[in-house]
């Protein structure tokens, strides 16, 4: 191969990487915006519930001990409200 060539196929693979970058950035932001709440269960146990609402994919993830449960095309996260201290209100 000739410099050329080597040059450019080194410029393509920069371009990647940092594309790549750049959308591992914006992705990680938005799931920063987690929320965590502290329910009580059926059988009367504390539990924690986390939604992870991400706007970049429109997706909200709802977990809660090791389950997860994802809603996609999920639009916009305004509120959360937690109803007798065992359900959420998400809207």
């Amino acid at each position: 191969m000739d410099l050329e060539k080597i040059t450019t196929h080194m410029r393509i693979i920069t371009m990647k990487v940092m594309i790549f970058i750049f959308l591992t950035t914006i992705c990680l932001f938005n799931i920063v915006n987690a929320q965590t709440f502290q329910l009580q269960s059926f059988d009367g146990t504390k539990v924690q519930v986390q939604l992870a609402y991400n706007p970049a994919l429109g997706t909200l993830a709802i977990t809660c001990a090791k389950d997860t449960i994802y809603l996609v095309d999920y639009m916009d996260l305004e509120y959360v409200k937690i109803l007798n201290d065992r359900f959420l209100q998400v809207s």
